[in-house]
């Protein structure tokens, strides 16, 4: 036992050396995770330091998540300034570190985040579209939630792209398994949807969508679904050709809007700009497209804003305000294209630096895999060579525990073999008592029925004489019938050893002094002994006595105590 303890002992030291580097590893993890929780989606350049930090200290302790997610944060950081330079390079960092230390959950939000900064942080549609489809391949496929997100988003892309149809075919394909989901998920595609149709110009299919918004919304309390379907409809009205409807309505939701759904206020002031266009306020129209511009966040729309802008002041007659307004114009359209030139150029020069980094990459681990290779060819040269002694060991002491088992069976056999011996050798001594009591029941019945015999022919006789004999006949076989020998000699093999002792103590004991020494032994009183030998009480208690006076046991000394002191073996201080 000692030897399994000692065994255990080393397993232990060894493994708990390897475990220790796991525990600080995990560790310092943890403090990282920690600060992450802490500060995320924190924006002040403090913050910035600490997610710089992070990543600093997870890249030397190799830590995939504090490598990854830091990366994370940095990238929002970076589209919260605006500097898309930035978000690039961060990304480019983020893809690097992704392929050396995969994490599927990591990469997938990475995915969603850079797709929904490109959309709608910058008006990016075909940037963010690779980045949307990515994500759609790697989600669960029965997760429906995760899918009809992803899908509104590709859609969204489509939209922004005008390529309306495509839109329109991505979010039906998912409308069959959204039945059960959240009322959320129901809302914004349908809002997908009636958006899809308004660019085409269709208000009789996007009507009934908007409708359906604004019953879901109601039903729920989503204030600001329930705003943008109000801030939409009156775009319906606008189609159908009601432009005062959609003005008054625009008007009447517009406190609502500023609480509920601050994004929409540019558009709220396109489509106002849009009514009064068409019933010839050119001013308040102009007005209108102005307020749009100022609080519009997206580039890519402002050019047919100040398109719209410049009709209006060429209405007005302002000349000087339409040459502006076309200026503003083009200098918009010309940084757009620049920053698209920009993000694609570097967006594809990173990709082929990716590439030759890969290569090179290639390289430096094919030189520093032959020399990890040989390192770990040691450790585990090292480590078998433990384990093997340790179970050299384990083999022994479990061959030296096997033969003591073996012994120990042995013996227990043995052990056996001589309990079925005894058992055996009793079976046969109670057969053979079983024969001769049988034997002498015959006889007694025999020797009744010949008694019985005699007394009925006395009886009929009726001869006194006769009679009396008889009784003496059935007297003694009365007497005869307590089986004395048979019933002495069971008494004896139930204390073989008391007998001898009884006879070795004092030779001149008759068997039937050690009889009744063998009935006091039992407990059995002066009566109970008399009717089992079928004697009078006296005679059993003469028999006692004389019992007494042979083994010389003094008045006062019981016979029941003497032959406990003879079984304890103390009979001569007696």
């Amino acid at each position: 036992m000692r030897d399994l303890f000692l065994i255990l002992f080393i397993f232990y030291c060894f493994f708990s050396s390897i475990a220790q580097t796991k525990k600080d590893t995990t560790l310092l993890g943890k403090q990282l995770d920690s600060l992450l929780q802490l500060d995320y989606n924190a924006y002040s350049i403090e913050d910035y330091q600490l997610y710089q930090d992070i990543f600093s200290n997870s890249k030397k302790i190799h830590y995939k998540r504090g490598v990854l997610t830091s990366l994370l944060s940095i990238i929002w950081y970076q589209s919260n300034q605006k500097s898309i330079d930035s978000v690039l390079y961060y990304s480019e960092q983020f893809e690097k570190y992704e392929a050396i230390l995969p994490d599927h959950n990591l990469y997938l939000d990475y995915l969603i985040n850079n797709g929904n900064l490109f959309l709608y942080a910058y008006g990016l549609p075909e940037l963010a579209l690779p980045y949307f489809i990515k994500a759609y391949e790697k989600i669960d496929k029965d997760d429906v939630g995760e899918k009809a997100d992803l899908t509104t988003k590709i859609a969204d892309c489509y939209i922004q792209k005008g390529q309306y149809d495509l839109a329109i075919s991505e979010v039906k394909n998912i409308l069959a398994d959204t039945i059960y989901l959240d009322f959320r998920f129901k809302l914004k595609i349908n809002a997908t949807l009636a958006m899809a149709y308004q660019h085409k110009k269709q208000p009789k299919l996007s009507t009934p969508l908007l409708a359906d918004i604004l019953n879901i919304a109601t039903k729920n309390g989503d204030s600001a679904y329930y705003t943008y379907a109000k801030l939409y409809q009156a775009y319906d009205y606008y189609l159908n050709e009601q432009y005062q409807k959609a003005i008054d309505s625009l008007h009447a939701n517009y406190k609502l809007l500023q609480h509920y759904f601050q994004p929409g206020v540019p558009t709220h002031h396109e489509f106002l700009s849009n009514a009064y266009g068409k019933l010839k306020n050119y001013t308040h129209a102009a007005q209108s497209m102005q307020r749009a511009i100022k609080q519009e966040r997206l580039l890519n729309d402002l050019p047919k804003y100040y398109t719209d802008l410049a009709t209006y002041y060429q209405k007005l007659g302002k000349k000087d305000s339409v040459w502006l307004a076309l200026q503003q114009k083009n200098e918009i359209v010309d940084s757009i294209r620049q920053l698209e030139k920009k993000v694609f150029t570097d967006y594809y020069d990173t990709r082929i630096e990716l590439i030759e980094e890969s290569h090179e990459k290639v390289k430096i681990e094919a030189s520093q895999s032959q020399l990890y290779s040989k390192n770990t060819a040691q450790k585990q040269y090292i480590i078998i060579l433990i384990i093997s002694i340790l179970l050299l060991t384990v083999v022994v002491v479990a061959l030296m525990l096997y033969k003591k088992y073996d012994q120990s069976k042995e013996k227990i056999n043995l052990l056996e073999e001589n309990e079925k011996k005894l058992l055996k050798q009793h079976i046969k001594t109670k057969e053979d008592e079983l024969s001769a009591t049988l034997m002498i029941q015959a006889k007694q019945i025999q020797k009744l029925k010949a008694a019985k015999k005699e007394l009925y022919t006395n009886i009929e006789t009726n001869n006194p004489e006769q009679l009396k004999k008889s009784k003496k006949s059935f007297d003694k076989l009365i007497k005869n019938m307590t089986c004395e020998d048979v019933f002495s000699d069971r008494l004896e093999s139930q204390y073989p050893g008391l007998v001898l002792e009884l006879k070795e103590y004092c030779p001149e004991l008759s068997k039937n002094n050690i009889r009744h020494c063998l009935l006091v032994k039992l407990g059995l009183s002066l009566k109970e002994s008399a009717n089992l030998l079928n004697v009078a009480t006296n005679t059993v208690k003469t028999a006692r006595y004389r019992a007494k006076l042979k083994l010389g046991l003094p008045e006062e000394v019981s016979l029941e105590e003497f032959l406990k002191k003879i079984e304890s073996k103390e009979p001569r201080s007696l």
